[in-house]
């Protein structure tokens, strides 16, 4: 059985017969329900008729909780090369993409940080200009499904 199936049993079996309000999930429970429902928002309803699952709320409260920031993320490129270097020749052909999105400019203040955004940020350096644009790098697999975005700058 894998990880995730052995996971998946052993939420089902503990928490069928609990009330949906006195249901508690782990954090990996979590976490595979977000893959589900990452691939597939109505599938992810339907299996929830059928199966005792984490709500939507839950799985976007979860998202909420990991900060992003601007700049190239460290730990994601740390992921990927240690999933990458798994990977024979042909798999790791890959294409760089580019995505620019315009955006409002407005500034946000983060009571969890004490952080203002909203300006212009690289990553290294912010200016007080106003920020519009956005600026993101992604990878993405050629012949294996790989995906991740690398880089995220507000312009």
């Amino acid at each position: 059985m894998t990880t995730s199936a052995s996971i998946f049993t052993k939420l089902q079996l503990r928490e069928t017969n609990n009330k949906a309000r006195g249901r508690r999930f782990t954090l990996e429970e979590k976490l595979l329900s977000l893959s589900l429902y990452k691939q597939s928002a109505k599938c992810y309803r339907l299996l929830s008729k059928l199966f005792t699952l984490p709500g939507r709320k839950s799985l976007t409260n979860l998202l909420s909780k990991i900060p992003i920031g601007t700049g190239v993320d460290k730990s994601l490129i740390e992921v990927l090369q240690k999933n990458v270097s798994k990977l024979n020749e042909r798999h790791k052909i890959c294409v760089l993409l580019f995505d620019e999105v315009s955006i409002e400019p407005h500034l946000q203040y983060d009571e969890s940080t004490g952080f203002i955004s909203g300006f212009e940020d690289n990553g290294i350096s912010r200016t007080q200009q106003f920020a519009d644009h956005a600026l993101v790098f992604m990878i993405r697999g050629v012949i294996k499904k790989i995906q991740a975005a690398n880089m995220l700058y507000i312009l």
